[in-house]
């Protein structure tokens, strides 16, 4: 099992999501196939489908739809399992007096990130998939591979001999 966070759920769809590296949306989909192949599933906390759906506006319901409908992924819950781990995260910052664990992002955020890896955790998830800093130490921190964007392999192109044009501009 594997997790990604919402740009990467939102790169399956989307060509607009704001993303770190060129190619980032054909960098998603050649993951898809390799987890497809491999035969894995992706697991979306319902932390994860809760800035999707915000995100995806008046395409939330068909995105629903599609991930309900594929056994590729796995919607999971924030359940009593996952609100445990969160607490022995909490536990361990406050004990360090830093109740953010050096995270520079809001209490809010730093809630739903911990709540991400929680679920992954209790998922079994061995990787998330994410360019969020703040989620990626959380995520370490708890024993899980991190992988971003800049990571994954940009798939081969068909048309070699085209893109050198469009990268001369040609």
């Amino acid at each position: 099992m594997v997790t990604f966070d919402a740009n990467f759920a939102l790169l399956i769809w989307r060509t607009d999501v704001p993303a770190s590296v060129a190619k980032a949306k054909e960098r998603v989909a050649n993951l898809v196939n390799e987890i497809t192949q491999s035969n894995e599933r992706i697991i979306l906390p319902t932390p994860v489908l809760t800035e999707i759906l915000v995100r995806a506006g008046a395409a939330g319901p068909q995105y629903l739809q599609e991930v309900t409908k594929s056994f590729r992924f796995k919607i999971a819950p924030f359940d009593t399992r996952a609100a445990i781990e969160v607490a022995e995260m909490m536990r361990k910052a406050f004990g360090k007096k830093d109740k953010k664990d050096g995270s520079r992002g809001t209490w809010a955020k730093v809630n739903f990130d911990r709540q991400i890896v929680a679920i992954s955790k209790v998922e079994s998830s061995h990787t998330i998939y994410s360019d969020d800093t703040d989620l990626g130490k959380f995520a370490r921190k708890a024993g899980l591979k991190v992988i971003t964007l800049r990571e994954l392999d940009i798939p081969l192109s068909k048309t070699p001999l085209f893109d050198a044009l469009e990268e001369s501009g040609g």
